[in-house]
């Protein structure tokens, strides 16, 4: 019995390990732009986790400081998802990547989401700007809100189809290169 147990555990290590850069992969941070309508405070944030419960975070904006860098990305992929523009963004996470996941199923604006494992596929980087390869996609916009440990700015994925809501302002992705 501890054999099939040891075993077992062998085997969940193997199909479990972590999806790791190449020793070729550029890392960067997140930085963010606004683009309107204004809001100077949401100017030069940084893309942090925000913690929800265990492997699980919600994307928010926080300025970076000595404690609070900002969280290290990297895109993933093959060379054929890179010219597709399909790769997926991870970041470094202790012991497994955590992927930038995006709920694009539904028609409204969804809280970016920063979970243990892979990442939603099609982001990609245009002229430094992080990019979500879809036909519906609308970019990304962030707002104030109160989440459970208290206030924070939020970053979302807007589709085309839904209008900025109020207080909220839409934001790129800027990349800045950490290597």
């Amino acid at each position: 019995m501890k054999l099939l147990l040891c075993l077992l555990a062998v085997l969940t290590c193997a199909i479990a390990s972590p999806i790791l850069p190449d020793k070729t992969s550029k890392t960067f941070k997140l930085k963010f732009l606004v683009l309107s309508p204004p809001n100077s405070s949401f100017n030069n944030l940084y893309l942090e986790p925000y913690h929800i419960y265990p492997g699980a975070n919600y994307a928010v904006l926080s300025p970076k400081s000595a404690t609070d860098p900002g969280v290290i990305g990297y895109l993933n992929g093959t060379a054929a998802d890179f010219a597709d523009e399909n790769t997926d963004l991870l970041f470094n996470g202790n012991p497994a990547p955590y992927g930038f996941i995006i709920d694009s199923v539904n028609a409204t604006y969804n809280p970016i989401l920063i979970n243990a494992g892979k990442g939603t596929t099609g982001i990609f980087i245009d002229q430094g700007i992080i990019k979500y390869h879809n036909p519906i996609s609308g970019g990304f916009c962030a707002c104030n809100n109160t989440l459970e440990y208290g206030p924070a700015v939020q970053l979302f994925y807007k589709p085309k189809v839904i209008n900025t809501p109020t207080a909220c302002s839409d934001v790129e992705l800027v990349v800045e290169c950490v290597e």
